[in-house]
């Protein structure tokens, strides 16, 4: 995967708003059954029902929680290969591709690539959560500042993990 040419901004703004539409999709049903799970979970605790409701409110809280985590987790996991499919064939319905999607997805290049592309999440935020750590103490400067730093990190991170990805999936 080659970056696009910095042209055409009106289309790269069109592409990437629809890449996270094909995201939104994706994430959906873990939406939806998380609020199933959780939605009358909450409403039995908010009421004030007995013992033996908020023993039943805390056990279903709980396997909704992992229901929900675990779709959310699978989800995570495909969503770049669905934006890879769309980016690839430049078509909004190969996002949901099923079986291109999953072939991709579940390879051992994707795999790593997703994997180092999550390492890098997690050290980047870190970095980032210390730095805004020590500049908090400077005040509102120093929140300002952590902003600013914040927005190039992000861009940076972003900018490693799609190579990631792409390279995971072209290999795939």
């Amino acid at each position: 995967f080659n970056l696009p040419e910095w042209t055409n901004w009106g289309k790269l703004f069109v592409d990437g708003l629809l890449a996270a539409i094909i995201g939104l999709i994706w994430f959906l049903p873990a939406i939806g059954i998380s609020v199933a799970l959780l939605g009358p979970t909450l409403l039995t605790l908010f009421a004030g029902e007995t013992v033996a409701a908020g023993a039943l409110v805390g056990a279903g809280a709980l396997s909704g929680f992992i229901i929900f985590f675990i779709l959310f987790l699978l989800t995570s996991y495909v969503v770049p290969a669905a934006v890879m499919v769309y980016v690839s064939e430049g078509r909004f319905g190969a996002g949901f591709d099923f079986k291109l999607i999953l072939s991709k997805a579940f390879s051992g290049s994707y795999f790593i690539a997703w994997m180092l592309a999550f390492g890098t999440t997690v050290i980047m935020n870190t970095a980032f959560m210390i730095i805004a750590t020590l500049l908090g103490y400077l005040g509102i400067t120093g929140v300002i500042i952590s902003w600013i730093i914040q927005g190039f990190i992000l861009y940076i991170s972003l900018m490693i993990i799609f190579a990631l990805y792409g390279e995971g999936f072209s290999e795939a």
